[in-house]
């Protein structure tokens, strides 16, 4: 976590790249709303019907907050402010907003805050930006700049305030480095890398309340970002890195920017699908859930996913301290999202996956393609187990062409 300027495409969020040369970012806010429920499809294979979503987003050049033009971003405390609902757009349960800190005042600073924020941050200021967030039906608001655009290696601090006021505050969470795409190394040196992403979650939320996500700079640094916000969000985990059809560089890549131009709703897990475990439960690492759709692309770069645990019986014990299974979401046969189940992941609500694009993967849309929600391992071993529900299904959101 030093100085570092340079250059790398890596996993982006909903915007992507046609090549490592050129990357894009929104000139104007777009909203994109959800599927309806009938845009969905089956375990029969029914094609989903697509929603469009713009292929080429570019983020304006950054502005003083204090123009008038801002004047619509500003709250009624005069806190210079992202709302998500006009600064930002929509991917299934995710809600992404990408924009710059280059250009912007240092008024906040991050707070000293557990393991996630040990260090004192206030002799070394960086510029922030801020979104204000207002919960719609999760008690866990999870904040990630793990869906980084391409253009450049920004160093982030996400940290999760009650009020972006300085004196009227308390931090809620906090988050330096979170090391999920520390295998993302090519194209970069040294701390110039993307495990200098963060991520932060604030637990113990109501709906309808209101919070501060703030990206700030890690002792100085700036630069362009996309944070993506999720209610009762899984925590991203590492991609495996080799032998899983994608390996970790495919992760770090950025797809065709034509291969995120369409998004479609599928139906999973549901009911006709097959549990590979000991009494319906994944229990040891290869343990999934399978099944095939028809899908409408030949062509995916990005995917978001939603279900609910029908059991969570990841065991908390003095054998079993911080007790994590470890999922990884297939297509085609190859791992596209990683994330973390924990002890604490609550029952029969949805739980959601953060949205995050991946290196372009071609499918044969003329034949069921197969899904597949695989446990890598739940750790300590032996520690118990988890239940997910397929009726109500879930629902899988790709995006591609």
């Amino acid at each position: 976590m030093t100085s570092r300027v340079s250059k790398a495409c890596r996993v982006a969020g909903i915007v992507v790249v046609s090549s490592l040369a050129a990357c894009h970012f929104p000139r104007e806010p777009v909203t994109f709303r959800d599927a309806a429920p009938d845009a969905i499809s089956t375990p029969d294979g029914d094609d989903a019907p697509s929603v469009d979503v713009p292929s080429v987003l570019d983020v304006p050049p950054p502005t003083d907050v204090r123009d008038a033009a801002n004047e619509s971003s500003i709250d009624a405390s005069t806190c210079p402010v992202l709302d998500p609902e006009t600064d930002g757009f929509r991917v299934g349960g995710s809600s992404v907003v990408a924009s710059s800190t280059v250009g912007q005042r240092s008024v906040l600073t991050p707070p000293r805050l557990g393991t996630g924020c040990a260090m004192d941050f206030s002799t070394s200021p960086s510029p922030e930006r801020v979104v204000r967030y207002t919960m719609r039906d999760g008690t866990r608001l999870y904040a990630t700049t793990d869906a980084p655009n391409c253009e450049g290696v920004f160093d982030t601090i996400v940290y999760i305030r009650t009020s972006c006021e300085p004196d009227m505050s308390m931090a809620l969470a906090c988050n330096d480095d979170d090391q999920v795409l520390s295998g993302c190394t090519t194209g970069c040196t040294g701390t110039d890398c993307p495990r200098y992403a963060s991520s932060a979650a604030a637990e113990g939320l109501r709906v309808g309340q209101t919070v501060y996500v703030v990206v700030d700079g890690y002792m100085g640094h700036a630069g362009r970002f996309r944070v993506v916000l999720t209610e009762n969000g899984l925590q991203n985990a590492t991609p495996p890195g080799t032998g899983s059809g994608l390996v970790t560089a495919d992760r770090c890549a950025c797809p065709d920017t034509r291969d995120n131009m369409q998004s479609a709703a599928i139906a999973f897990p549901s009911a006709g699908d097959i549990v590979v475990g000991a009494g319906g439960r994944l229990t040891a690492a290869g343990d999934s859930i399978t099944g095939t759709r028809t899908l409408a692309f030949s062509r995916v770069g990005g995917a978001t996913l939603q279900f609910q645990l029908n059991a969570n019986g990841l065991m908390a014990s003095a054998a079993c301290m911080n007790t994590r299974a470890t999922m990884d979401l297939l297509v085609a046969d190859t791992v596209v999202q990683s994330f973390e189940i924990q002890t604490s992941t609550p029952v029969h609500v949805p739980v959601r996956v953060a949205f995050q694009t991946f290196g372009s993967l071609t499918v044969n849309n003329a034949l069921p393609v197969p899904l597949a929600l695989r446990l890598r391992g739940i750790t300590p071993a032996g520690c118990g187990s988890i239940d997910i529900e397929r009726a109500p299904p879930g629902e899988l959101r790709l995006l591609g062409r």
